[in-house]
């Protein structure tokens, strides 16, 4: 099990099984960059739709992916519409997302959760908990902009279950990543 300690994300899965990161530079102000995050849309991430269904994340977040307004949906705003909750949203710094759920099911929903400390205190048998977040750190010129992922198994059970499924994902895992933080990059550093 690892163990870090330093941002947001620490509150609410401090300890986790499984984890990626991923980071960019960004020629622009972490204003902009922060804004960027939470606006980004699928049109902008090449292969984000036919990947995120091939997962399987979740059927209902596939059927808006493809559906007539996917293209102008934030990607996290279909994040929250799909079962994640909100766990923190610092302007600037960092924002945090989390759910939980059975992930290596092929039909799968996240377990319904509302509020942060629903996220903290769930303990099921034979789930994982997953906290993800984008830490923005810059000035006005320039950023840096770092996304990480944290898996959380609530047993041995779940552990063994997804580290399979994690092997088989997560190379498609980090190429989202990747393409998620140059669309982040794109839009940031557009000038309008």
């Amino acid at each position: 099990m690892k163990v870090k300690n330093s941002h947001r994300i620490d509150e609410f899965l401090p300890t986790y099984h499984f984890n990626e990161i991923h980071s960019i530079h960004v020629n622009a102000s972490a204003s902009r960059c922060y804004q960027a995050v939470k606006t980004v849309t699928p049109a902008e991430i090449s292969l984000f739709v036919i990947l995120m269904t091939i997962r399987s994340f979740s059927l209902r977040f596939a059927r808006q992916a493809r559906g007539p307004s996917s293209r102008t949906v934030p990607i996290l705003s279909a994040f929250l519409q799909a079962g994640f909750v909100l766990l923190a949203d610092e302007i600037g710094p960092e924002l945090v997302l989390g759910a939980v759920g059975r992930f290596w099911r092929p039909v799968q929903r996240a377990y319904p959760l509302t509020r942060p400390e629903e996220f903290i205190a769930f303990s099921v048998a034979d789930h994982v908990k997953v906290a993800a977040n984008f830490l923005v750190e810059g000035d006005d010129e320039t950023s840096r902009v770092t996304t990480e992922t944290r898996i959380f198994a609530t047993d041995e059970v779940a552990r063994r279950k997804f580290a399979f499924y994690w092997f088989v994902i997560r190379p498609g895992s980090a190429l989202i990543r990747r393409d998620w933080l140059k669309a982040i990059r794109n839009r940031a550093e557009a000038r309008t």
